[in-house]
């Protein structure tokens, strides 16, 4: 099980409409807020044409996420306890076969299953044998986590700290941190 939030860094993820954001705080740290420009609208209309997309637009949309992760890598902190509360992310987990409970890990192995799910989807596997959603913002959330998956210091997985029908504790958890990041939603 993942260690408690208090013992290492955070980096609480929240991928919004526009751009995805990393807040970096706690184990001496100073609080930093991560801006990548992905975001589940902007990077569907920017890649995603096709409902299951295309091959070609997963690995044009994988570019970017890749590209925008190395510009952020250098501020991420080593051994960061990644937390979220972010419903895009809760929904991979139960689509990945999650019992949704107060807190969930959602490993580097369920998001690779989950994306593969999706690849094959989008190369011809009929959606009959698997029901992934493909939708773009779906698809734009599942491949910033995958390739996120593997930043720095993430090695618990991504840990969900509220499930369906739970509510945030806490002033930087769920809808709280998502208003406190700059003083407005996301």
């Amino acid at each position: 099980m993942a260690t408690t939030p208090q013992a290492r860094p955070l980096s609480r993820l929240h991928i919004g409409a526009g751009q995805t954001e990393l807040v970096v705080s706690g184990a001496g740290l100073s609080d930093a807020t991560l801006v990548m420009p992905l975001g589940t609208v902007r990077t569907g209309a920017a890649y995603f044409r096709h409902d299951p997309p295309a091959p070609l637009e997963i690995e044009h949309a994988i570019e970017a996420v890749e590209d925008a992760i190395e510009r952020i890598r250098p501020a991420l902190p080593a051994n960061a306890l990644w937390t979220t509360a972010d419903p895009l992310i809760l929904r991979i987990a139960a689509v990945a076969g999650m019992s949704m409970q107060r807190e969930v890990v959602l490993g580097r192995d369920l998001v690779e299953l989950s994306f593969n799910r999706l690849a094959a989807v989008s190369a011809g596997r009929p959606q009959t044998q698997d029901p992934i959603p493909t939708d773009p913002a779906f698809t734009s959330a599942l491949l910033i986590r995958w390739r996120g998956a593997g930043m720095e210091g993430e090695a618990d997985g991504c840990w969900c700290m509220v499930g369906p029908g739970v509510k945030p504790t806490g002033a930087r958890s769920g809808q709280a941190w998502k208003r406190s990041v700059h003083g407005q939603p996301l």
